[in-house]
Order: structure tokens, then C-alpha cells, then sequence
């Protein structure tokens, strides 16, 4: 599917949700004044569209409806969007790049993320996942030679801007384990196939987990934030079972249901100062004692600088 296909798909449903209804009349207006519009046509054809709605609701689960009183096009259950999670990220993603494409003149002053490497390898894996195909995955951590192994693609997840592919490999046949995609030297599609379990639910695979490690069983956490720090961990949670079990006037305290692994913890400590560990008491000894290694660094007891 070429890229311009798309972005007229984004165009088409951004412009309709923003609108909330509109005619078909208002519809050609916007669409003969839109930078997309290369062929510059007086309107949207009427085949075009109709064409254009039947691919987005089968790419995208979005149904665009008419409404014969208003005589308008709308969004059917434009609520439902909002709790699917990979429809939103598709369309917003799309949007983005619709909007750059439509203001061309101020692409340089709207600030992206960059995204490492591996990107390319989407289709591949998405074909497979599609198929059943295993996968050839030649792959290097950090620091380490690479190493080649088969690889039964379970899913996809994005995390911090990287791409990683989840599923078992041939050489831990009896684990599953996850890859980032800007660490892989090579990825081919095999003629080999593999049965998906039944039971598979990625949402579920990584609802105890924030981020990509799952080396740790759940258990509750709980800290406490101060007054500055409080707002920002209420308007975007760490983890989706974050709750609110205690409220002052200088503090907060919240409470998790999570693995608390390596990312999880590490994004506690992006709070610095302004939040403690109150339990367990292992992860609360450990933030204690990094707390500690990071002030002798800086009062010259132990150094990694020279």
C-alpha cells in the first residue's frame, strides 16, 4: 500500500472526527484546498470515497456512517477508539505525518522523537505474525557477538521509541523472549511455520510489566510523591494499575500491582528526589543504596570519571 494512499485514508478520518458530521459539499471544499490534493481535483470523486471508506473501516476498524437527516458523514462509535490502543497509535502516527505534509512550512519547528533503527523489519515480522512463518533472526546485544537463531513471532510491542519482537526462539525453545528490533544485523521469513497457542493474549502476556523485561513475578508497590511531583504522575501513569491511596497536603501516595523490574524501576528514579519507596523493603533498600553510590560520585568517595 503506498504511502500516499494512506495519508489520504488519515486525511479522510481526521477530517470527518474533527468535524464531527459534515456534507459531502464541505467534504470537497477542504479536500480541493488540501496540499495532498496533487492532482489538485475540484472535489473528493464520489467512488474515490466510496472506495476510500470501505479500505479504512477493513485496515482500520473505522466505519465512516451517513446520517440521512443531517445528510452528513460522521465517525460510528469514534468512542470505541479510544480504548483500542494500536488503532490509536496507527492513526495518530499517521496524523502527525498528515499535518507535517499539510504545513510544510513548519516542519522545522515541530520537534520529534528520532527512532533507532530496525523499523524496516516491520513488514517482515508482520507478515509472518500474519502467516504463522518462523522467522531467521541474526541478533547482537550490547557488547556481545551476535548470534543466529529461529524465532516464532508472538507479537510486537513499542517501548520508548524502539520496536521489539516477542516470541520463542530455537535456541530457549522453552521460554519466550523479547528482541529489539535495532539490534537485529539480519531477519528473513522462512518457509517454516509454527502453531500460535490458543491461550496467547499479548495485552495479557504484559499486563504486569512496564516496559520490556518480564524477569520478576508482580507485587505491590507503593511510594510516596510530594506536592510538585503528585500531577505529573496523575495525568500520565506509570502503569495501569497505579492508584491513588493517600492525599495530603504536602504528599501523595500511590500503589502498583507490577512487576518491578529494571525499566520500572528506572523510571521511578527519573522522579528523583521527589519520590520515596515505601515498600517492599528490598526495592526500597535498593533505591536507598543507589541513592548513596550516586552521592559518592559526586562527592569524590568512588568515581567513574577520571
Amino acid at each position: 500500500m503506498q504511502a500516499h494512499i494512506f495519508q489520504r485514508y488519515i486525511w479522510l478520518v481526521n477530517t470527518i472526527a474533527a468535524a464531527g458530521q459534515i456534507t459531502k459539499a464541505d467534504l470537497d471544499a477542504r479536500w480541493s484546498r488540501s496540499s495532498l490534493n496533487d492532482e489538485h481535483e475540484p472535489d473528493y470523486p464520489r467512488k474515490t470515497f466510496y472506495r476510500h471508506r470501505e479500505d479504512i473501516a477493513e485496515i482500520f476498524g473505522v466505519e465512516i456512517a451517513f446520517r440521512k437527516r443531517d445528510n452528513a458523514y460522521y465517525i460510528a462509535h469514534s468512542e470505541d477508539m479510544k480504548g483500542d490502543d494500536l488503532r490509536r497509535w496507527l492513526m495518530n502516527n499517521f496524523a502527525v505525518n498528515n499535518a507535517l505534509t499539510e504545513s510544510q512550512s513548519l516542519r522545522t519547528r515541530i520537534l520529534t522523537e528520532q527512532i533507532p533503527e530496525g523499523h524496516h523489519y516491520l513488514p517482515t515480522i508482520i507478515e509472518a505474525m500474519r502467516d504463522n512463518h518462523v522467522l531467521l533472526v541474526e541478533h547482537g546485544r550490547f557488547g556481545q557477538q551476535t548470534k543466529c537463531f529461529t524465532l516464532e513471532p508472538y507479537c510486537l510491542k513499542v517501548f520508548k521509541q524502539r520496536w521489539y519482537v516477542y516470541g520463542r526462539p530455537s535456541n530457549h525453545p522453552e521460554e519466550r523472549r523479547i528482541y529489539a528490533l535495532d539490534r537485529i544485523c539480519r531477519l528473513e521469513q522462512t518457509e517454516a511455520t509454527f502453531c500460535m497457542p490458543d491461550t496467547f493474549d499479548a495485552e495479557q502476556e504484559f499486563s504486569i510489566y512496564y516496559g520490556v523485561f518480564t524477569d520478576r513475578p508482580a507485587e505491590y508497590v507503593r511510594v510516596r510523591v510530594n506536592k510538585q511531583g503528585a500531577p505529573f504522575l496523575r495525568s500520565l501513569p506509570i502503569h495501569h494499575s497505579q492508584r491513588e491511596v493517600l492525599t495530603t497536603d504536602e504528599y501523595c501516595e500511590f500503589e502498583y500491582y507490577v512487576a518491578p523490574t529494571f525499566d520500572f524501576i528506572q523510571q521511578l528514579r527519573t522522579y528523583g528526589s521527589q519520590l520515596v519507596v515505601l515498600s517492599p523493603t528490598w526495592l526500597r533498600d535498593d533505591m536507598r543504596q543507589e541513592a548513596q553510590a550516586l552521592l559518592a560520585q559526586y562527592t569524590g568517595k568512588t568515581s567513574i570519571v577520571p
